[in-house]
C-alpha cells in the first residue's frame, strides 16, 4: 500500500511539473504576439505588423490570405484619395516579386490588383480607379520610390538617356519635384 502511495505521489509530481511548464510557458510568450497572430506570416515587417494590428481581425485575415508564404512582405501607405485609402503590401521572394495594391473605405477592405513588376505605372490605368485615384496611387509609389531610392537616384535614372517613363510617372515625379523630360 505504501509502494502504491509512493507511485501516485511521484505521477502527480510529474503532472504537477507539466502543467507549470506549460503555464510558464504561455506566461513566457509575449502579449504582442499573441495580439498578431491573426495577421502574421513567416515574413512580415514591423511597419506592416503594426499596420495591420490597427485593423479588426477579419480584415486582417482578408489583407493575409492574399500574401504568399515564402516572401517578405512590407507596407507601403496608405495614402487617402477621395474618401477611400489606398496602401500596397510589397512581396518580395526568391521566386517572385510584387506588389499588391487594397483600397479601404470606411470599414470595407478590398484587394483591388497585383502588380507583377516593380512599378505599377504601366498598369494603373488599366484597373477600375478615376484619374485622380491612379493618380494618387501613382503618387504613393513614387514617394515610396523616393524614400528607398535616394533623390540623388531617381534624379540619375531620369537624366539616363535609357529612362522610359509613362505619363502617369512623370507626372508623380514632377509632383516630388523631380525634373522629368
Amino acid at each position: 500500500m505504501l509502494q502504491r502511495l509512493r507511485s501516485l505521489r511521484c505521477r502527480a509530481c510529474v503532472f504537477a511539473s507539466i502543467v507549470a511548464s506549460f503555464g510558464l510557458l504561455v506566461l513566457a510568450t509575449p502579449v504582442c504576439v499573441q495580439g498578431r497572430r491573426a495577421a502574421m506570416t513567416p515574413f512580415l515587417t514591423e511597419r506592416l505588423a503594426r499596420f495591420l494590428d490597427t485593423l479588426p481581425e477579419g480584415n486582417q485575415l482578408l489583407i493575409r490570405s492574399y500574401l504568399a508564404f515564402d516572401c517578405t512582405h512590407d507596407l507601403v501607405g496608405p495614402s487617402a484619395c477621395e474618401k477611400r485609402a489606398f496602401f500596397f503590401v510589397i512581396e518580395r521572394g526568391n521566386e517572385r516579386r510584387g506588389n499588391l495594391l487594397f483600397v479601404a473605405s470606411g470599414k470595407e477592405f478590398r484587394f483591388l490588383h497585383y502588380f507583377s513588376f516593380a512599378a505599377p505605372y504601366a498598369e494603373l490605368p488599366k484597373i477600375d480607379l478615376s484619374k485622380e485615384e491612379a493618380l494618387c496611387v501613382a503618387l504613393l509609389w513614387a514617394q515610396h520610390e523616393l524614400r528607398s531610392e535616394g533623390r540623388n537616384a531617381l534624379d540619375a535614372m531620369v537624366a539616363s538617356s535609357q529612362f522610359h517613363s509613362l505619363p502617369l510617372q512623370r507626372t508623380a515625379y514632377r509632383l516630388l519635384g523631380i525634373a522629368c523630360p
